[in-house]
């Protein structure tokens, strides 16, 4: 049997083909290698504030945001995540709220307001990727669980969960000595659970095969017994 149908119900159906065809897929981000944007973005009261933005496909963000004419930065660290009802990348750091980017194509990001709404301004809210992965260096006040092991000591940091080797410089000192002080009292302790001012910074990889971060320690603001990333709430 033949089934026919009447031409209404035809005519709906091809507009809604066309329709399919002639609209655009939503843009997607692409970060199965890592990647840097970067952008001057306006300020309120200031004549610029210049963004880089790195990501790692496994979910890790640095960002910088450097405020033209001041000897001022905001940076912050923590995970990405593509939002599914938008298609918009969303950065979870150390703030409430998360920043939203709208991903006009591969190469470019738009800021928009923490509702998901875009900015109606003629001013360039955009961010472009650059040719070539070059992780900024930042400064931030972390988190996280120090160890200690053939001579080598690292920091997990809990708002992104990203482990990073320790320079022995700068404060590392103080840290490593209330290590130890916990480890003769205590005997000898896993982690230690420490809040930091510290400085991610590019140093050349032990296979010389491009920069590897490091974290440098400025100043051990204080250590929390007991405490783990599980339960910072990041």
């Amino acid at each position: 049997m033949v089934y026919s149908l009447r031409p209404r119900v035809l005519t709906h159906l091809l507009f809604i083909g066309a329709m399919a065809l002639s609209t655009p897929a939503q843009a997607k981000l692409d970060v199965r290698e890592a990647s840097s944007f970067a952008g001057t973005l306006p300020c309120a009261d200031c004549s610029g504030i210049n963004w880089h933005l790195d990501l790692w496909p496994d979910g890790l963000f640095h960002l910088r945001r450097e405020y033209q004419g001041r000897e001022s930065h905001d940076d912050d660290l923590g995970r990405w995540r593509i939002n599914p009802a938008d298609d918009s990348l969303l950065l979870f750091g150390g703030r409430e709220a998360p920043l939203r980017l709208a991903v006009s194509d591969e190469s470019t990001l738009r800021l928009h307001s923490p509702k998901g709404e875009a900015i109606d301004s003629t001013l360039p809210y955009e961010l472009t990727k650059l040719e070539q992965f070059s992780p900024a260096e930042i400064s931030v006040r972390i988190g996280g669980e120090f160890s200690y092991f053939a001579d080598a000591a690292s920091v997990k940091v809990c708002r992104s969960g990203s482990s990073y080797p320790v320079l022995m410089e700068g404060a590392y000192l103080d840290v490593e000595r209330l290590y130890l002080k916990k480890a003769k009292t205590d005997g000898q302790p896993r982690t230690m659970f420490v809040q930091l001012e510290a400085k991610i910074v590019n140093r050349q990889a032990m296979d010389g095969e491009g920069p590897a971060q490091s974290l440098q320690i400025q100043r051990l603001v204080t250590d929390v017994p007991g405490l783990r990333c599980e339960g910072t709430g990041h």
